[in-house]
């Protein structure tokens, strides 16, 4: 099959009189938009692409900056080269290229012009490159206008000469300032549009900006996504132009333009997006959308890339060079991390296995309860506490079968719920029909093979008993020093520690004294809590 560099060279020949631009010309460009041409373009000046191309070549090679720029460097040397050599794409005329990458600010930005004939001209976004900057931006989004959107709009109306008409289009986060961009210019220039190109590229978030001001470019834009579509369902726009086209990639990595098929000098076109990015769509916008606060998740985008930064980083392709002393620092912001952060995260498995918002789940409702109500917790944890002690040894394994069995059967229901719903397409359902099929082969090893159910219950204490033991460690910080609240949590967390690696490494049958261990320390550690609650509801204070 053939691709974008194919079109460079069977249609290079033909200049855009002989034949007008088209939907292939636009990713060109878009893709040509990703080459680093600060170091060879003067400021101000007008240049032409093969002068560009060649005074790259000249200083050592042309640097393409996207996020697997160094993985494909021949393959997209080799494209700008061609384009460079061609007839239709050599002799276009650049300027106003603008590349802005600062960190203090949070803002990268990068977009250039063509001129495409004596009355038209295409102005190309850049989309993320590899710098953490730029993800950053991508994740900001989602609660706020980003710089570099701001920054599109002030180009389009700095850069737009009133005697030209004008394409605009972009890829990736790039497509996201374009349509920004677009829409909101003032209506002298708005007339000035000839056509706006969404290349794989997120929409607008409706938390940020009123989405109706599609309406206003709709007649006059087109959406181009690949058949595996992730980039461009996050906060997807409804454009009625929408073109799906076939890529020769695998998975996420058909958001990259030069993987993009080819056919009778168009696009080749198929009918609809495959199910598992169909599946990945519907769970990042019940993630996005569980997540009501934007200061939420302003706070987790901010967690999440000054944990990747602390290894002391700027781009995503330094990631393999970071050594011992990068991921120290690296797990070290990990400990200091908001507990809103943590529940963001937890809420994107929850959209993943049971397709609703986090807030929307009776464990999350549960969840919240336990958070905001001492007391209940402390009951809780009293009754778990008693509960494990009295459990004969022998029920143990029957609790946990139960609990498999009772699993199993949800995960059955709830996807034949699911296939029903979607009359029973299977390719819409491909995650969660994985997801029930491993849940009843666990299930049904535990039934035949000897020693897998008590295999499995050492991994399910062992595990939980590392998790008690880091809650309680982690909430040590927030405690006074020297009182014995402080020094019973050390000793938990201790004693907890110690139980899991013991019953990791323990024979299948250790696990029963261990429940009871177990509930010793929940039943003491439930009337502290109790007591803890009483003494600060006495003195006026709500419980902490």
């Amino acid at each position: 099959m053939a691709n974008l560099q194919d079109y460079v060279i069977w249609r290079g020949d033909l200049s855009f009189a002989e034949r007008p631009l088209t939907e292939l010309d636009n990713l060109v460009l878009c893709q040509l938009s990703y080459i680093d041409m600060s170091s060879v373009f003067p400021h101000g000046e007008v240049i032409a692409l093969r002068d560009v191309v060649q005074a790259l070549l000249d200083r050592g090679g042309i640097r393409t900056l996207v996020a697997d720029g160094e993985e494909k460097h021949d393959e997209y040397e080799e494209f700008a080269r061609a384009a460079a050599a061609s007839r239709r794409f050599g002799s276009l005329l650049m300027t106003n290229y603008e590349d802005i990458l600062d960190p203090q600010q949070q803002i990268q930005f990068s977009a250039v012009t063509f001129r495409i004939s004596r009355d038209t001209a295409f102005i190309a976004f850049r989309g993320t490159d590899d710098s953490l900057v730029g993800w950053k931006e991508d994740f900001m989004l989602s609660f706020e206008k980003i710089p570099a959107q701001e920054q599109a709009l002030s180009y389009l109306m700095r850069v737009m000469q009133p005697d030209l008409r004008y394409y605009i289009g972009g890829h990736s986060k790039g497509a996201n300032l374009a349509l920004y961009a677009s829409c909101l210019l003032p209506k002298e220039q708005f007339g000035q549009l000839l056509h706006v190109y969404v290349n794989d590229g997120p929409g607008l978030c409706p938390d940020v900006l009123d989405t109706s001001v599609i309406e206003r470019i709709d007649p006059i834009t087109t959406k181009i996504v690949p058949e595996y579509d992730v980039i461009g369902k996050i906060f997807e726009m409804p454009i009625t132009d929408n073109r799906i086209v076939r890529s020769n990639a695998r998975g996420v990595l058909q958001h990259g333009i030069l993987t993009w098929q080819l056919r009778d000098a168009g696009l080749d076109l198929v009918s609809s997006n495959a199910p598992g990015s169909m599946w990945i769509g519907q769970v990042l916008d019940q993630w996005i959308g569980g997540v009501s606060n934007v200061e939420d998740r302003k706070t987790f985008v901010n967690d999440l890339f000054d944990t990747i930064g602390a290894c002391g980083i700027t781009n995503f392709n330094e990631l393999s060079g970071v050594g011992p002393d990068g991921l120290e620092r690296m797990l070290g912001t990990v400990s200091h991390i908001s507990p809103v952060t943590l529940d963001v995260a937890r809420a994107l498995p929850v959209a993943a296995v049971t397709g609703q918002r986090s807030q929307d789940t009776w464990t999350y409702r549960l969840t919240n309860l336990l958070k905001n109500s001492v007391l209940t917790r402390a009951l809780l944890l009293i009754v778990s506490g008693l509960c494990a002690m009295l459990i004969p040894n022998e029920l143990l394994p029957l609790s946990i079968a139960i609990g498999m069995t009772a699993f199993a059967a949800f995960e059955l229901v709830y996807t034949f719920r699911r296939l029903k719903a979607l009359h029973w397409d299977l390719k819409a359902m491909q995650a969660q029909a994985f997801i029930c099929l491993a849940s009843i082969a666990i299930y049904l090893m535990i039934l035949i093979k000897d020693g897998a159910l008590m295999l499995l219950s050492n991994a399910i204490f062992g595990t939980l008993f590392l998790l008690m033991a880091y809650h309680i460690a982690d909430r040590i910080k927030g405690q006074k020093r020297h009182s014995f609240r402080f020094f019973w949590s050390i000793a938990e967390a201790v004693l907890l520690t110690l139980m899991a690696i013991f019953i990791l490494i323990a024979p299948s049958g250790a696990v029963g004294g261990f429940t009871f261990g177990t509930g010793i320390v929940c039943f003491a550690d439930g009337i502290l809590h109790l007591a803890d609650a009483i003494s600060q509801r006495r003195r006026g204070r709500p419980a902490e």
